[in-house]
């Protein structure tokens, strides 16, 4: 199965404990929302860990597969 880098734009800010339930994602604050980048994960990984952050109430805004992803296809918006 392909692992890939992603990239989830959130409303608001993640509260700490929230970030550490997480694993290696990176969060990037922004103004009203949060950058979040995953490290390589499957799919299944991402319906889990948008699942988790459902479960914490947190809404997606975006979410896209990084623009320095090597296994990123060739044309996709980056």
């Amino acid at each position: 199965m392909t692992r890939t880098t992603y990239e989830i734009r959130l409303r608001g800010h993640l509260p700490p404990e929230v970030v550490a339930e997480l694993g290696d994602a990176t969060c990037e604050p922004a103004p009203a929302e949060t950058v979040l980048r995953t490290g390589r994960i499957d799919q299944a990984g991402v319906h889990e860990l948008i699942d988790r952050l459902s479960d914490f109430g947190i809404e997606l805004l975006e979410l896209r597969r990084c623009a320095d992803d090597p296994d990123a296809p060739e044309g996709e918006p980056r």
